[in-house]
């Protein structure tokens, strides 16, 4: 997992990249590398159930791919956490 200034550094990239969409795509993919299995084991432990685990990481890291645009993610860690603890108590 990516140190703070490292996440902040890819998250600034794809703002900058709208029209270079390889770029951006990388850039992604980087942020679901690092933060994946972070995602997935938070939601194992509020679900208890591998399937429910998957979708809820899936579905809360494409809000994040929606809201990098759109929102100041100051911190992703915790931003992420935040977003799994409502999908699962939804």
């Amino acid at each position: 997992m990516k140190n703070a200034a490292e996440t902040k550094d890819v998250i600034f990239m794809i703002k900058q990249q709208d029209s270079d969409i390889k770029c951006t795509n990388r850039s992604i993919n980087t942020l679901v590398k690092d933060y994946s299995s972070f995602v997935f084991l938070v939601s194992m432990k509020y679900l208890k159930n591998e399937k429910e685990s998957k979708q809820a990481a899936i579905a809360v890291l494409k809000k994040l791919y929606k809201c990098l645009n759109t929102s100041e993610i100051s911190n992703i860690k915790h931003w992420l956490y935040t977003e799994i603890l409502s999908f699962c108590k939804a």
